[in-house]
C-alpha cells in the first residue's frame, strides 16, 4: 500500500500505484513537462535481507494526476546509511542496499520537494512465504493489471516485495509480466502466474485473458458501503470505501475521490480533499480502498461525499450509482454487524527448536466492533475443523474495532516435514457476523 503526500493543500491517497516506467536511465526526462506537486517512493515499505539490494523508484505527480519517473532526477537520502544505503550514482540511482539489521527511512528530494519517507527494515530473518494479490485476474487482450507480491518472514514481518521477486507466467503467449508485476493480456486463453524469491515460491493465481481490448464484458461500478472515522488528535479523516463491480467485465486503474464537509454536491472537475486509485475489481467482486484526507479542525464528525471513477476512465452500463454521502464517527462502532476476515495465514516448522510457528492477521471489515471471540490454530490436520472445537493453540480477542487488524503469532511445540494446518476465527460462534463464510483457512507447512 502506498501513501501519497502532496504539497499545497494536503492530499493523501492510499492504495495507488502509478506507472513505474521502463526503468531505463532517463535522467529524469519529462520532469520539466509537468508541474510536480508531490513525490511518491515505491515501494514505500520494504523489508531487505542483509546483503541484498532492491530498486526503489521515485514517481512525481502533477495536479492533474499525470505521473513521471523521477528516479534518476531526485537526490536519495537514508536516515541511517549504516542500516541501508541508497545510491545516487549514475545508472544505479535509487538502488537500496541492506547493510545491517535495523530500521530506517529513505526520502527523495526534487526541486525542493521532499517525498514522504519510505520505511526500510533490514533483517536477518528467513523468508517464510510469498503470496500474490489479487488472487485471480480476468483481463482483456492489450489491457494491463498491476499485481502485488507480499513477502512474509520468520519473525512475522511482511512487506510488499513486488520489485524483489521473480514474476513467472505459465504461458507468455496468453499474458506477460514485467519485473514489477505489471501483467498484460496478450491473447485469449488461461494461464497461471506465480513468484519466486530466495528459493521460496508462491501459490499460483489463475489468469484469464478474454477477447480484444474492451471486450471483457460490461462494467457497472457502485459504492456498496463507506465506513469512515475522524482522528481528533491529528485532524485526519479515513474512509474505507467498498467498491463493487456489478457487471461481467473487469475494471482497472480508476480513481476514487472524497470531499470533506463540502458546501454542496461537488461536480465533475472539482478538486477533492483526498483520492486513491483502485487497481482492480473483477466481475461480481468487491474491493475495499482506503482514502484519507486532512480535515484539520479536530472535530470527530464530518460529512463526506465519495465518487467512484471520478475522472470517468471506465465505460459503465450505469453512471448513476457512482456517488455516496457518508459521515464519520470518532469512536468506531456503528449499527452494522461485524465481519471477521483472515487477511493472512501462514506458518513453518523449525527443525532447530522442534516447534511450528503460525501467523494470523485478523481484520474486522465492518462498521461495528467485534467483542469476545477466539482465534484457534489447528496444527497438522487433514480436514477442516468444526465450530466448537479447540485448536492446538488459541487466543481470545476481547475487542476488535471496526476497520482494525489484530496480528497474532502462535507457537506449537511440534513439527511436520510437510503438512496442512488450519485457523478458525470465532471458533465458538460468539460473534454475529454479516458473513460467516470467511472465518476459516488452511495453509501448507514445511520443515526448515
Amino acid at each position: 500500500m502506498h501513501t501519497l503526500y502532496r504539497l499545497g493543500p494536503l492530499l493523501i491517497g492510499l492504495g495507488c500505484t502509478p506507472d513505474k516506467g521502463s526503468g531505463a536511465d532517463t535522467g529524469g526526462e519529462g520532469a520539466s513537462s509537468i508541474d510536480v506537486i508531490g513525490i511518491l517512493i515505491t515501494p514505500d515499505e520494504v523489508i531487505v535481507p542483509v546483503g541484498t539490494e532492491v530498486q526503489l523508484e521515485a514517481i512525481g505527480l502533477s495536479a492533474d494526476r499525470n505521473s513521471v519517473d523521477l528516479t534518476d532526477a531526485v537526490e536519495w537520502y537514508s536516515g541511517a546509511p549504516s542500516v541501508a544505503s541508497d545510491s545516487n550514482a549514475q545508472e544505479s540511482e535509487g538502488l537500496l542496499n541492506g547493510m545491517d539489521g535495523g530500521v530506517t527511512t529513505i526520502v527523495a528530494v526534487f526541486d525542493g520537494i521532499e517525498s514522504a519517507p519510505a520505511r526500510v527494515t533490514v533483517t536477518d530473518a528467513e523468508l517464510s512465504s510469498l503470496s500474490i494479490s489479487p488472487p485471480s485476474v480476468i483481463v482483456s487482450a492489450g489491457e494491463s493489471i498491476q499485481l502485488t507480491a507480499e513477502a512474509r518472514f520468520s519473525d512475522g514481518a511482511s512487506a510488499d516485495a513486488s520489485s524483489q521477486v521473480r514474476w513467472i507466467t505459465g504461458d507468455a503467449s496468453v499474458a506477460t509480466l514485467d519485473g514489477n508485476g505489471s501483467l498484460t493480456g496478450q491473447e485469449s486463453g488461461a494461464t497461471t502466474v506465480y513468484v519466486e524469491w530466495a528459493g521460496v515460491s508462491s501459490d499460483p493465481i489463475e489468469v484469464e485473458v478474454v477477447g480484444g481490448s474492451g471486450s471483457s464484458g460490461s462494467v457497472d461500478l457502485t459504492i456498496a458501503d463507506v465506513y469512515a472515522t475522524a482522528d481528533e488528535d491529528t485532524g485526519f479523516v479515513s474512509a474505507w470505501v467498498d467498491v463493487e463491480n456489478l457487471g461481467s467485465g473487469t475494471a482497472a486503474a480508476f480513481w476514487i475521490d472524497m470531499w470533506v464537509d463540502p458546501s454542496g454536491t461537488p461536480g465533475f472537475g472539482d478538486w477533492p480533499d483526498g483520492y486513491a486509485e483502485c487497481e482492480y475489481v473483477g466481475p461480481g467482486e468487491t474491493t475495499t480502498v482506503l482514502v484519507q484526507a486532512y480535515a484539520g479542525d479536530g472535530s470527530g464528525t464530518h460529512d463526506l461525499f465519495v465518487v467512484v471513477d471520478s475522472t470517468d476512465d471506465i465505460e459503465e452500463t450505469s453512471e448513476s450509482n457512482n456517488t455516496q454521502w457518508a459521515s464519520t464517527s470518532s469512536g468506531g462502532g456503528g449499527s452494522g454487524e461485524p465481519n471477521l476476515v483472515i487477511d493472512f495465514f501462514g506458518g513453518y516448522s523449525d527443525s532447530d527448536d522442534g516447534s511450528s510457528y503460525y501467523f494470523v492477521d485478523v481484520t474486522n471489515e465492518a462498521t461495528s466492533d467485534a467483542t469476545g471471540f477466539y482465534v484457534d490454530v489447528y496444527h497438522d490436520m487433514t480436514s477442516a475443523p468444526i465450530i466448537g472445537s479447540t485448536g492446538d493453540q488459541y487466543e481470545r480477542i476481547s475487542d476488535l474495532g471496526a476497520g482494525q487488524t489484530e496480528y497474532l503469532e502462535f507457537i506449537v511445540e511440534d513439527t511436520c516435514s510437510y503438512c496442512e494446518s488450519w485457523t478458525l476465527l470465532d471458533s465458538f460462534d460468539e460473534v454475529t457476523e454479516s458473513n460467516e463464510s470467511d472465518n476459516i483457512e488452511s495453509t501448507d507447512v514445511e520443515l526448515y
